[in-house]
């Protein structure tokens, strides 16, 4: 357990660091918090909001699948008082718990060695992912190490600890309610545990007792599958379209939203993805945030199939290798989630961003643990050993570097709500109901979610239109015919102005938090970025500098403009937009912005 508590010093720096400077969670970690707010009296049925369904639509966006990372935050967010400090805690200490699990998992099959190699790669892995996975409360990272965990528990079944099936399926959907896209290699798991637990059942004909445990796992199991589904089953039954109908929908259809004939990334573009993470040293261990369809590096990707090659020879070789039959095993599970993380990978589309097959890194690395042991039992164990306790530790080493001075997530805007908010709040009246809209050019939506989030906890009424349903939650949906007043939240400068032009608005408040050398730095990035468009003719697009989420294309790279244009949109956008609030009466216009012609 020293390597688990090398693990947990870079973890306790990090929540040191953050802890320094109050947070105001905003976008996906405020929408996160808003789910865990209101949980007993509007307890949350479905996961995060997601690029799924069809967005902007009311009630048309899905979300993933179930509450099972609301429901592990809780615990923690209560005991700190529901602080926002107190998610970033429970975080923390619930994936440290999913590596800690693994590694107990591990040592009981595999002896010290095991626990020591597994503990290692890690440290290797929270040194690839930093600090910021663990105190983010982002659904993808919550599913990280429950698959992480996943895959040993599985490991244990396929051996025989049937008792551990329970687990394995709560560490699987778990993963699964956080972010669909482990649903797959999830599913075929333990289907694939369920066939092997039924096969030893119906052998074990002669033997009553090791039946009765096969019985008593899977009926463990069901009941296990069934508390965690049952509130997305509550969701479908409640609502129309349910959560589960939109999922359906939307992974089964072969059309997009605007019925243009889905595009998926294919067997092709998921071949030349895995080469990429499946290297040495790869993404999962120098923590390498590469773009899924950029060209792998052969000479990594060789080494490391080498590596795999030559120790499965020596398993397939040496019979009496100690410990063969679970190190066959294991090469056998892993084998079988490449195929289906192929299969996952060549079934996505849309935009293919990395974080969608970072459990890619998790399936790497668990090939490396199986290599490792494989030399250990082999008669280089002591080597072997002796690798895991200095790539443990430096790992850890580098990581707690990588923590010190570790800030919240999304700072700038986390200052633009802690400046703004007091000053709205003082000219708000608690007994009325507040109607949040906004023109973000920038941040998607972030900043205005953060202020929602902030309201709401300084005991205001506020809420939001229903095509954001599956951010807030349908309860914070407030149709404009009941709210007493709108609150519209503006970021830039220029839209600024243009709404106090207007003789039906009140400013409620202003703020900036760039520096002045930061607002003329700012200043100059947006005139090199408009003369970049206009040299290249693009002059169509400067008016989605400042159009709604129009800054964020160019900044995602979404937008079609050029690499470097991209690259000064992005340098432009990551210093802050100013914001201000304004209130007007239900029913008046929203901020009108010239057209932005299409290019």
């Amino acid at each position: 357990m020293v390597m688990v508590a090398a693990i947990a010093v870079p973890l306790i720096v990090a929540l040191i660091s953050v802890s320094r400077e109050r947070w105001y969670p905003t976008g996906d970690m405020a929408q996160a918090e808003l789910h865990v707010r209101g949980f007993f009296h509007h307890p949350p049925l479905v996961g995060a909001a997601g690029r799924i369904g069809t967005p902007f639509v009311p009630y048309g966006q899905g979300s993933h699948p179930g509450p099972a990372l609301w429901v592990a935050l809780l615990p923690v967010y209560l005991l700190t008082g529901k602080s926002s400090f107190g998610i970033e805690l429970g975080m923390t200490l619930l994936q440290l718990a999913f590596i800690v699990a693994t590694v107990v998992v591990v040592r009981r099959l595999f002896g010290v060695i095991g626990g020591l190699v597994v503990a290692s790669i890690a440290a290797a892995l929270v040194h690839a992912v930093r600090p910021a996975t663990f105190i983010e409360p982002w659904n993808p990272w919550g599913a990280l190490f429950a698959f992480f965990c996943f895959i040993a528990l599985s490991w244990g079944v396929l051996l025989g600890r049937h008792r551990w099936l329970p687990a394995a399926a709560f560490a699987g959907f778990f993963a699964v309610q956080c972010h669909v896209g482990y649903a797959l290699l999830v599913g075929a798991t333990l289907l694939a545990l369920a066939g092997s637990m039924l096969w030893r059942w119906r052998t074990a004909e002669e033997d009553t007792d090791a039946r009765q445990v096969i019985l008593r796992s899977g009926l463990v199991t069901v009941a296990v599958s069934v508390v965690m589904w049952l509130p997305p089953l509550v969701d479908q039954l409640r609502r129309d379209p349910g959560n589960l109908r939109i999922l359906w929908r939307h992974f089964t259809s072969s059309t997009d939203p605007d019925g243009t004939p889905r595009m998926f990334v294919g067997i092709v573009a998921a071949l030349k993805a895995f080469a990429g993470e499946f290297a040495i040293p790869g993404p999962w261990l120098r923590g390498a945030f590469r773009e899924p369809d950029d060209s792998p590096n052969v000479v990594t990707f060789l080494v490391a199939t080498a590596l795999v090659v030559s120790v499965a020879a020596l398993v397939a070789r040496r019979r009496a290798l100690p410990q063969r039959n679970e190190l066959v095993t294991l090469f056998a599970l892993l084998g079988g989630f490449v195929v289906v993380g192929l299969v996952s990978t060549a079934r996505i589309f849309g935009e293919f961003f990395e974080y969608v097959i970072r459990w890619w890194w998790i399936i790497v690395a668990w090939v490396i643990v199986a290599c490792l042991l494989a030399m250990a039992k082999a008669g280089y164990a002591r080597w072997v050993a002796a690798v895991a306790v200095v790539l443990g530790l430096t790992m850890s080493t580098l990581t707690t570097v990588d923590a010190v001075g570790e800030q919240n997530p999304g700072p700038r805007n986390s200052r633009l709500v802690g400046g703004v908010a007091p000053q709205v709040a003082a000219d708000l009246d608690r007994g009325a109901h507040y109607l949040i809209r906004w023109h973000d050019p920038a941040t998607l939506g972030g900043v205005p979610f953060g202020l929602v989030l902030e309201l709401e906890k300084r005991g205001f009424h506020v809420g939001v239109d229903a095509v954001f349903a599956a951010g807030a939650l349908p309860h914070r949906v407030l149709p404009e015919s009941s709210a007493d007043s709108v609150l519209w939240v503006v970021l830039g400068e220029p839209n600024i102005v243009l709404m106090r032009a207007r003789d039906d608005v009140a400013e409620l408040g202003y703020f900036d938090q760039r520096s002045p050398a930061e607002i003329a730095e700012s200043n100059s990035l947006r005139d090199e970025l408009i003369a970049g468009l206009e040299a290249q003719g693009l002059d169509c697009a400067i008016a989605a500098i400042d159009a709604q989420y129009g800054l964020a294309q160019f900044i995602l790279g979404t937008a079609a403009v050029p690499h470097d244009l991209a690259e000064i949109a992005s340098r432009y956008g990551l210093l802050g937009l100013p914001v201000a609030v304004f209130e007007v009466a239900p029913g008046a216009p929203p901020l009108e912005r010239p057209p932005v012609a299409g290019c």
